[in-house]
């Protein structure tokens, strides 16, 4: 449906805004595009809706080349971050503006915008003008005239931008609604990890305007391919911590930042696994909040591929349905999400838990991840 193909970007002199970016959507396909600000993510849609033309590469819809295809030709609507609505027309009206040359009779034209308004909550306010509109409402209004049109190709530009959150998560479940209805495809951007994650099945990751890493969002989520990757994706971030692999016989000897563990408890139980095929040396290793177990006491028994380390709370953060512990191990910080009715302080001695099939590796020299990790 969708195909770009070394794709770059910039304006006058300037630093690179996009580099070589490739990627292909099919028809119904929904994509996230998640990055911090100023990576490239809007100028991204811009040029696929033919509002900007690229510096070189190709884009094709539909098989065909969009060089010289004006946006009104290329079966694409575009939301953008703004909520840019005509002042003086009424919601009817800029909800219209989404049928422009589809040459629909009027009354069926009419018809159209109140069965949109209808589905997301603004039939009310149809007779409205912008200025009476909270945010959210004018929001809605600029989703319905994307959608209205039944576009093949939806392009949604931080369509979630400066509403609360009890706004974002109603109109992002609209959103998703309305996609599985309309078959449309869709490419969300957006520098919200959460929102992307939750948006469709396929994820893209920009990083300093080149795509880091694009793939099934679980992939790239379970296995991001850079340690700059690894480092953006979550809420909170992935903890990223030094440790060196030394030999021990036939197994390998951990040390995470100076605190030595093995690969299999003191008493000799062999029912941890070894760090297979990860070379000697340094390596980063990256630990997700949900993956580390927080106890006040060193665990008697230990799960199969699991080991331990005593940490210190250093801080503690209640997040409505949980609570994260900041913690220190060594000179680094980890993470861990704990009940929220768990009662840790600052200062606290603790224990973490490290289940060694989910953690990432990442060669220090190269910040690649290392083959096999984290295949759970």
């Amino acid at each position: 449906m969708l195909e770009l193909a070394n794709v770059s970007q910039r304006y006058g002199q300037e630093p690179w805004v996009l580099q070589s970016v490739s990627f292909q959507l099919g028809a119904g396909e929904r994509l996230a595009v998640v990055g911090p600000s100023g990576v490239g993510k809007s100028s991204l849609l811009r040029l696929i809706a033919g509002l900007e033309s690229p510096v070189s590469g190709s884009i094709r819809i539909n098989g065909q080349v969009m060089e010289g295809v004006p946006p009104y030709q290329r079966g694409v609507a575009l939301m953008t971050q703004q909520a840019v609505l005509f002042p003086h027309w009424t919601v009817r009206q800029n909800l219209a503006l989404g049928l422009t040359g589809r040459d629909e009779p009027r009354q069926a034209a009419e018809a159209r915008a109140e069965a949109m308004a209808s589905k997301l909550g603004i039939r009310d306010l149809l007779d409205r003008k912008p200025v009476g509109l909270s945010g959210g409402q004018q929001k809605r209004v600029a989703l319905g005239r994307a959608l209205i049109g039944e576009c093949p190709l939806l392009l949604l530009d931080e369509p979630f931008s400066s509403l609360d959150s009890y706004l974002r998560l109603g109109l992002a479940s609209e959103l998703s609604s309305l996609l599985d209805q309309s078959q449309a495809s869709a490419i969300l951007v957006t520098h919200d990890v959460a929102e992307a994650l939750s948006f469709g099945s396929r994820l893209m990751v920009l990083l300093n305007g080149q795509m880091a890493q694009s793939g099934p969002t679980r992939e790239v989520y379970r296995r991001p391919a850079t340690l700059a990757v690894a480092r953006f994706l979550g809420d909170p971030p992935c903890s990223v911590l030094p440790v060196r692999l030394d030999p021990l016989g036939e197994r390998q000897r951990l040390t995470f930042d100076g605190e030595p563990n093995t690969d299999a408890p003191p008493d000799g139980d062999e029912r941890t696994q070894a760090f297979t095929g990860l070379k000697p040396g340094a390596w980063w290793v990256g630990v997700r909040p949900e993956h580390v177990g927080l106890f006040r006491d060193r665990p008697r028994s230990t799960a199969p591929n699991t080991l331990h380390a005593r940490v210190t709370v250093s801080k503690v953060m209640l997040r409505g349905p949980a609570t994260l512990v900041e913690l220190k191990l060594g000179s680094s910080l980890l993470r861990a999400w704990t009940p929220p009715d768990a009662r840790w302080t600052p200062g606290d001695q603790a224990f973490v838990a490290f289940d060694l099939s989910r953690l990432l590796w990442f060669d220090q020299e190269t910040s690649q991840l290392a083959h096999g990790s984290a295949s759970n």
